[in-house]
């Protein structure tokens, strides 16, 4: 397969600051202050590599659910044994296609509708049905996981510009971001398609806004926004596209 490795994320967990709580008033003291110590960020001065081929992501793709048959084909053999990476979807084909999957291993209880999300009732063998609908998730996974699909050059790049730019950027803020990977299970674990590692991921942000009251775990949107301006997640040119 060449240079090109996989990591393949749930639309759900695709980026930390997708969820946020929104919470307007009393804001701009704390933007305020904010500013003074996130200016000086600065964006990763070299372009990212380019982007795999449609053909390099269709061979990732291959190569990773295969490795995942492979890890799960002794609990219901009968039903990894025929799953192979067919082609990517649109969220309007899932009923057609992801629906059409599981029907082929007798599950009729699944749902699958055109904004991605899915349910299926909670039998006595749930367990078969969460293994079919993982199957054919995989057999024909979303197109909007393609954005997740990069060559170790990408990789590299994007390890370099958390480490050098985004860990930084979120201490200037006054967060306090996690240690980072090495760059070797960095690259190990892209490599296997878990959740990829980011500065953001490891910051607890409940105490970022002294004394502003209960947040949960996440600051209000405006503040939010506000840092993801100046430490962008996903260096320009690779943002992921939901």
């Amino acid at each position: 397969m060449g240079d090109v490795t996989v990591q393949v994320l749930s639309r759900e967990g695709a980026i930390v600051v997708r969820r946020v709580v929104a919470r307007a008033g009393a804001m701009l003291a704390a933007l305020a202050v904010a500013s003074l110590v996130v200016t000086g960020c600065s964006a990763a001065p070299v372009s990212p590599p380019p982007a795999p081929t449609e053909a390099e992501i269709d061979a990732a793709m291959t190569e990773y659910v295969e490795q995942n048959v492979d890890a799960r084909d002794a609990t219901y053999p009968e039903v990894w044994e025929s799953i192979r990476f067919e082609r990517f979807i649109a969220m309007d084909e899932a009923p057609e296609m992801l629906g059409g999957c599981v029907a082929e291993f007798g599950v009729t209880t699944a749902t699958f509708n055109t904004d991605g999300s899915s349910s299926w009732s909670d039998l006595p063998n749930s367990t078969y049905v969460s293994t079919v609908v993982d199957a054919c998730t995989l057999q024909y996974p979303y197109d909007f996981l393609k954005t997740y699909v990069h060559s170790e050059a990408q990789n590299a790049y994007l390890y370099n510009y958390g480490v050098n730019f985004v860990q930084p950027c979120l201490a200037a803020a006054g967060l306090e971001p996690g240690t980072p990977p090495g760059r070797d299970t960095y690259q190990e674990n892209v490599q296997q398609g878990l959740y990829a590692w980011s500065p953001y991921n490891t910051v607890d942000f409940s105490g970022w806004l002294r004394g502003s009251g209960d947040l949960d775990q996440y600051p209000p949107e405006e503040m939010m926004l506000f840092l993801q301006q100046r430490c962008p997640a996903s260096p320009a040119g690779m943002e992921p596209i939901y």
